[in-house]
Formats: structure tokens, sequence, C-alpha cells
């Protein structure tokens, strides 16, 4: 199997650098790692040209977001003809046996059918963490794939986040990139939804991702835009996600909009992106893309 490795970064260098060398210190070593860098001003690309002149830089001139990000390079693995794709944030960080596991969880899902695995994600001081547990759902919810598919106690899952996350291209192909326009925030449980619709998908908690703790997402402040949008496009868009992101976005969207209304420190800032949240999630739809267009050279890569 060959996977390409897939870290979107914007302003994070010392994180991405450690990412940078978790990645490369795997036990299963993927085929590609590509950096998709959103424009950062940190010295970002001039580090990776020095120092991994064989990693795969794709330049952004633009920060197009987190979703932007993990859909060019997702599109530019396709391209390249890899049957993988292991994606995750420059705050990530994988454990030595992560990706091995990973691959192994895959091989064994009914064939290797399965639209993606997702890993076990834990705070960096290995607690759990709240915000990134599976779900779990019934096998017969999950295309056949077997309730269990290795000795790990793996199980059935309808989503997963973009910390991670192993994604079997050959279903990417069968459905449209992460939607761009997302940017942040819902645009990974809508595509991992799409894919466990497809082909299911599965959680392996043997392969362990550190991801830390956010404190400052207690109030999102202008970030509270994207995630009220985009919680409704899920919503409301057939096109978008499954059944089961469709409920979990609903089902927490005013528990939301009740917390951050306790936690904001600016009432104004909170009432003006609830208002354009919600006007935006109610009055428009995202754009999709599918795989195809032809990006660039293998190497290097400025969009």
């Amino acid at each position: 199997m060959s996977v390409a490795t897939i870290i979107v970064s914007f302003n994070r260098l010392d994180l991405l650098k450690a990412c940078l060398s978790a990645v490369l210190r795997q036990t299963r070593r993927s085929e590609e790692v590509i950096v998709f860098d959103n424009g950062s001003s940190e010295g970002t690309v001039e580090y990776i040209r020095e120092e991994h002149p064989d990693v795969t830089l794709v330049e952004s001139e633009q920060n197009l977001g987190g979703a932007g990000g993990f859909s060019r390079a997702i599109e530019i693995a396709i391209l390249h003809g890899h049957e993988l794709a292991w994606v995750m944030d420059d705050d990530s960080e994988p454990t030595p046996e992560t990706l091995d596991r990973l691959t192994i969880c895959f091989a064994t899902s009914g064939e290797g059918r399965a639209g993606f695995v997702s890993p076990r994600v834990l705070q960096n001081d290995h607690a759990p963490l709240r915000s990134h547990a599976a779900e779990q759902i019934h096998a017969t919810a999950n295309h056949g794939l077997p309730k269990s598919v290795d000795s790990s106690s793996s199980f059935a899952t309808p989503y997963a986040t973009f910390v991670g996350a192993l994604i079997n291209l050959t279903v990417a192909r069968q459905t449209f990139l992460p939607v761009e326009p997302f940017f942040i925030w819902w645009d990974d449980t809508e595509y991992t939804a799409r894919l466990q619709r497809i082909a299911g998908g599965v959680h392996c908690p043997d392969a362990i991702m550190l991801h830390p703790y956010k404190q400052e997402l207690r109030d999102l402040g202008g970030r509270l835009f994207y995630d009220l949008r985009n919680r409704l496009w899920v919503s409301r868009d057939s096109r978008l996600g499954s059944d089961f992101a469709r409920e979990r976005a609903r089902s927490s969207f005013w528990r939301r909009l009740r917390r951050q209304a306790q936690n904001a420190q600016s009432k104004r800032t909170y009432a003006r992106n609830v208002a354009r949240g919600l006007a935006a999630g109610l009055l428009t739809r995202p754009s999709i893309r599918w795989p195809g267009m032809t990006m660039g050279e293998p190497n290097e890569i400025t969009l």
C-alpha cells in the first residue's frame, strides 16, 4: 500500500518541526510526505527546502484554511497515485507505531474496503481528549465491515477528524474533495462522513495521535462564524456528510450557542458572528470540487 502523509501548516513552525520529526520516525514510513503551507510568514518554506528536500512542499500564496489545505493536498495525493492518505494538522504528533497500526487495521477491514481508519486522539499528557473521541455505531450501519477488524477491539465509526485519519483514496475518487469554502471547522467530519457513507469507517484505538487541548476554544471569537455557518451547511445540504454528521451538527447547535455566549469576552463580537453565521448558513451553500485538476510538479508546487 502506498501512503502519502499530509501535514497542513500555518505559522506554527516549532509545532511543524515536532510533527514532521514524528512522521519521519514512524516504524512504517510513508512513500511521500506532503507539507501544505498556507502562506506562512515564519520561515516554513525555507525550513522545508533546507532541512527536508525530499518532502513535497506545496506553497499557497494565501491562507486557504485547514479545509482548503486538506482539499488541495488530498487531490495531489490522488494525482500522485497513492492508495492512502494519512492526514494531520501541524500540531498533531503521532507515536512511532501509529501509521503501522493504522495500515494493519485498514488491511484487515473487510479486505481493505473501509473509507477511512481513525486513530485514538489523546492530549499531549495522554489524557483523553473528549473533542476527538470516536463515536461507535452498529456494524450494520457500516456497509458490511466487521464490527471488530483486528485483535485491538476496533469498531465501526461514522466520521473522524483530520488528526491522523487514514483516508482510502480509492473511495475518495468516488466523491468530491473536502469542501474548501468551509475554511475551518466541520470540514473533516463532513468529508469522512461521506467516505463512511460510501464504504464504512473504522476506529483503531491502538493507533495513537497526540494533540493539545485548546483552552481558547471556550471563546471562539471570530471563528464562531465558521462553526455556526458550517454546522448549518452540513445540516441543510443533502450533498454533504451523512445522516450521522447531520445529527451531530444539529444535536449540539444550541448548546454551543449558549456556551459561547457565557464565555464570550466580547458580547458584541459574539452577537455579530452569530448573526453572520446564521445568515450565511441559511442563505448560502458551499461550492464543491472533484479530484482531477492537475496542480503542478511532484516536488514543489505553488498555488
